[in-house]
């Protein structure tokens, strides 16, 4: 039997499964053909690992962007229910720019965690909270939904920012709430002298104050 062979291809014999005395042909492949076959695989593999990784990579470090939208939350919600900063004690803008750059540079979600954790815990204790009758305010504005949902909230940060929601402040002023709700002055937005623009920080601080006053 005549067995028809492809230009650029060999034949050879090997041993039959029934008999060795009869022989059978086998084609066999050129060997530039063989060295291209390896080679797509072998990409094919990298490609896959390559991709594999990326994902890998994106599920454990978000944008930067993510990271300080959280960070801008978490600082507002802090200046308005922490004591440290409610009372006067500690400047929020201060503190605002003294964690901004590390805040928003790219790190891995882990490392972003633990720099909350760390902000949280310089502002001190947070105390006991005192009793008070809360059924008459008005609370339907209030969404902190995000506290418990953000992916970017270790657990005891999660738990400090639900304990100061329920706790509020009940401190005698308050430095950054006007005692009248009504009136537009808000006392302890200081101005920003001598500031010269473009100044990324302090716009971003700007950005930052409007968004936690109208939150």
């Amino acid at each position: 039997m005549t067995i028809p062979v492809a230009a650029g291809y060999r034949t050879s014999k090997v041993p039959d499964a029934d008999t060795r005395s009869n022989n059978r042909f086998r084609i066999v492949p050129p060997t530039y053909l063989r060295v291209m076959l390896f080679n797509m695989i072998r990409s094919f593999f990298a490609s896959t690992l390559i991709i594999v990784f990326v994902l890998k990579s994106g599920a454990q470090t978000r944008n930067s962007n993510d990271h300080l939208q959280t960070f801008i939350k978490v600082w507002g919600f802090l200046k308005y229910y922490h004591p440290a900063f409610a009372s006067g004690q500690l400047d929020a803008d201060s503190v605002f720019l003294s964690r901004l750059e590390v805040m928003q540079s790219t790190q891995p979600d882990a490392q972003f965690k633990k720099e909350l954790a760390g902000m949280l815990s310089d502002l001190g204790p947070i105390g006991e909270p005192a009793p008070a009758d809360t059924t008459k305010l008005f609370t339907r504005n209030q969404d902190f939904k995000w506290i418990r949902k953000s992916a970017l909230l270790p657990v005891q940060v999660k738990n400090d920012l639900v304990r100061l929601e329920k706790m509020g402040y009940t401190g005698p002023e308050h430095r950054y709430m006007p005692s009248n709700f009504h009136e537009t002055q808000v006392p302890g937005e200081g101005t920003r002298e001598a500031v010269t623009f473009p100044n990324v920080p302090e716009q971003l601080l700007s950005l930052a104050r409007y968004w936690n006053a109208i939150e």
